[in-house]
């Protein structure tokens, strides 16, 4: 969904005449709220020319033969270097995959949602993958709630099954972490 599109069904015009609340395009079902609140958006991009390059990406990345997967040599190049990680510590778990995945572009899933989950589209040895990991760093929901980091609320569980389900479907492996 791209910035200043707008997915709801009555609009601020008849939400004021049947309720009388005052409220704007963005509020209702701007694509900030749907990436965050909702979660009804799997990407937010700021116009269309990113969104185009951004589904190219997407299709990109499914398997040419769904049967067969030729698994390349990895280049050895990384999205940047592998940051120490200390088992325990709460740490932001895109540090670990910027050390782990290739320099491909990492295209995140429902970002702004269930964020003690990271899902993902990304490149291993070349090979295109989904990738489902915990997040270790504590966060705050639209509405100002705490989550903390490897705990699976009920946004994050929702964000990840939907991710799997679409890995399934489209025969994508999965990097589970």
């Amino acid at each position: 969904m791209t910035e200043g599109s707008g997915l709801y069904l009555a609009g601020p015009a008849l939400v004021k005449a049947a309720i009388g609340q005052t409220t704007s395009h963005e509020e209702l079902g701007g694509a900030a709220m749907h990436a965050a609140v909702s979660g009804t958006i799997d990407f937010r991009e700021p116009d269309e020319d990113h969104c185009i390059e951004r589904l190219r990406r997407l299709i990109d990345a499914w398997p040419a033969d769904t049967n067969r997967v030729n698994l390349k040599a990895r280049s050895g190049e990384f999205r940047r270097p592998p940051e120490k990680i200390v088992a325990g510590n709460e740490y932001d778990v895109h540090d670990l995959l910027a050390g782990l995945l290739d320099a491909a572009p990492f295209d995140e899933y429902k970002a702004e949602y269930g964020q003690t989950m990271v899902c993902g589209y990304s490149r291993l040895g070349g090979v295109p993958i989904g990738v489902v990991s915990n997040q270790k760093k504590r966060s705050k929901t639209t509405q100002g709630a705490l989550q903390y980091g490897g705990v699976i609320y009920v946004d994050s569980a929702d964000k990840a099954a939907r991710f799997i389900m679409d890995c399934n479907q489209s025969r994508t492996p999965i990097l589970f972490i």
